[in-house]
């Protein structure tokens, strides 16, 4: 069984498209059980009596720090990173670009956004710490990738992860072509009335102004300083292991298309008509 450990704003849905449509009904979006915390070895196990072969399971809900190894010993963990700096900034122009679609939160003037952005940056964290062990501090979170994530992609090598993905999965005919899903702050505002847009597009703009002042770089340099140890370490050392073990050959690689399907009909009408109405009555909290 592939656990796909979904860190946000790590083009983690696009990933998820991939397995949806290369596993179909045999892939488990653990939103169905929860979206936090950590699903356990039990849910699965149960979520099985409706998904009884499954092979692929991906969501925010997916950590090594679960029983889910001990449950299922094969279980193969992998994920996808990005530069803590970047992701940071993508997360919070996500974030608000969604309150914005809403109609929950308005960005103001410039002033209000750069005191709304550093609000956001000061209570963001250290994730992948706190993601692969539960704490804040990079050692043990380098320990615990370097022991359960079995593979690792990196967003800015995206099109020759997805070569390495592919052979470390070694399925025959498991295809990685994809579409861009869930990409940026611009998702919000798609189809949106024009002053949404335009309300998000202004974010956009105070927002790359102001990331790069000593002021705001600082800050983004220091509430991520453990996860870019962490992402250093993957950077320096898992990486150049990973290429040298499922080496692609020397590319180019382009693996975008267009045509490219996120699902199969199969896999929607299991997701929709079995697994939301019926796995979470199974496996949620008032299951137990």
């Amino acid at each position: 069984m592939l656990a796909f450990v979904h860190v946000s704003k790590t083009a983690g849905t696009t990933i998820t498209g991939i397995l949806r449509r290369n596993f179909s009904r045999h892939h488990l979006d653990t939103r169905v059980i929860q979206d936090k915390p950590a699903i356990t070895a039990a849910q699965l196990k149960r979520a099985q009596w409706i998904y009884p072969r499954i092979r692929s399971i991906a969501g925010h809900a997916v950590r090594t720090t679960s029983d889910l190894r001990r449950g299922f010993p094969g279980i193969r963990f992998h994920t996808f990173l990005r530069d803590p700096a970047r992701r940071i900034v993508s997360a919070y122009l996500f974030d608000r670009g969604i309150d914005i679609a809403k109609r929950t939160w308005q960005p103001g003037d410039d002033v209000a956004v750069e005191m709304d952005f550093e609000r956001y940056l000061r209570g963001f964290g250290d994730s992948y710490c706190r993601i692969f062990t539960g704490g804040q501090r990079a050692d043990p979170a380098i320990e615990a990738v370097e022991r359960e994530v079995a593979f690792i992609g990196l967003v800015e090598e995206f099109e020759e992860s997805l070569a390495l993905f592919r052979n470390w999965v070694g399925l025959p005919g498991f295809d990685v072509t994809y579409r861009r899903l869930n990409v940026g702050s611009s998702v919000a505002g798609k189809g949106k009335a024009t002053e949404i847009t335009a309300a998000i597009d202004r974010l956009v703009g105070t927002v790359k102004s102001v990331k790069g002042r000593p002021r705001f770089a600082a800050l983004i340099e220091e509430v991520t300083a453990a996860d870019r140890q962490v992402y250093g370490h993957v950077v320096r050392a898992i990486w150049p292991r990973l290429r040298e073990r499922h080496s692609a050959g020397p590319g180019p690689f382009n693996f975008e298309r267009d045509e490219a399907r996120a699902d199969t009909l199969a896999g929607r009408a299991c997701r929709n008509l079995l697994g939301r109405p019926f796995v979470h009555l199974l496996t949620g909290p008032g299951s137990r």
